[in-house]
């Protein structure tokens, strides 16, 4: 059972629960052995609640063998987001006995993922989400924004048993967050993370994030943004220069080969760079050689 699933004070099997006893006894052990799975789903629930719900709170952290450490961290702290999600979502409405909301649900996650499969074998989409516009969630969204209220409704009715209002509560919060997260992942909303689309061997797509690695974040805000005009600027000066430096070197070939009378170059600089580069700029500056080169 997932933790999506765990129905926490409402199971009627909590006291005999193996999880819920390993974690009792963790809160009074001095020294906790554990995986990086384990470590790393704490850190992910504490990040979201403030509170210590995996495992106990700790002075001190020592990690061994972390050179796995990172891509298990990405695992934790990105998600995957699949027309499965919101199967599993629909099939709790139908338990609920919203039959429709059921049915739209699975007919609105069906077009959406086929569009991002589509868009995922297409020439525009290159390895990675760059930018939003790609895909419409908006009947996705509508038709959780149903779900959730309804599966809170039925979580704060104190007629139903303790059981049904657990479940109706996790329901609602698997729904809330498989709706932020599919906004998040098709607006590219956070910076710290890089976003792409998996289709599998049967066509059928995933959305997934992770956090940027550390080393590219640091490089990112080290490097600052230069306007794109400058850029090119930068690049065609030096084309310019090359050419300038080609057209005044076979002046000097030609002046040569006619007895060594010294003629201006047949073409300007702004022509040949038009010519070379498909665009003009200013005359740059050159060495006392003339030739532009060093």
């Amino acid at each position: 059972m997932g933790s999506d699933e765990c129905k926490g004070d409402g199971c009627p099997f909590r006291e005999e629960c193996f999880s819920e006893r390993a974690k009792a006894v963790a809160q009074g052990a001095d020294i906790i052995v554990t995986n990086y799975h384990l470590l790393f789903a704490h850190l992910a629930v504490r990040r979201e609640t403030g509170q210590d719900l995996v495992l106990p709170a700790h002075d001190l952290l020592i990690l061994d063998e972390a050179h796995e450490a990172a891509d298990i961290a990405g695992e934790f702290f990105g998600f995957t987001v699949s027309e499965h999600t919101f199967a599993r979502l629909a099939t709790a409405a139908a338990d609920f006995g919203h039959k429709q909301l059921a049915g739209e649900l699975r007919q609105e996650a069906g077009r959406l993922f086929e569009r991002l499969a589509d868009f995922a074998r297409s020439p525009r989409y290159k390895k990675r989400l760059k930018a939003p516009g790609f895909a419409s969630d908006a009947g996705v969204q509508r038709a959780l924004r149903s779900l959730v209220a309804q599966a809170t409704a039925r979580a704060e009715d104190e007629a139903r048993d303790q059981k049904e209002r657990a479940t109706a509560r996790n329901v609602a919060r698997s729904a809330a967050v498989a709706g932020a997260r599919l906004d998040e992942g098709l607006q590219q909303a956070d910076a710290d993370k890089v976003y792409w689309l998996d289709v599998d061997p049967k066509g059928r797509a995933k959305l997934r994030a992770k956090p940027l690695p550390a080393g590219q974040k640091r490089e990112r805000e080290r490097r600052p943004e230069r306007p794109r005009h400058a850029l090119l600027h930068a690049r065609g000066a030096l084309c310019a220069n090359a050419v300038h430096a080609r057209v005044v070197l076979a002046e000097r070939r030609r002046s040569r080969k006619r007895g060594g009378e010294t003629q201006r170059p047949r073409r300007s600089l702004s022509e040949a760079a038009v010519k070379k580069c498909g665009v003009a700029f200013p005359r740059p500056r050159v060495n006392g050689s003339g030739t532009g080169l060093p």
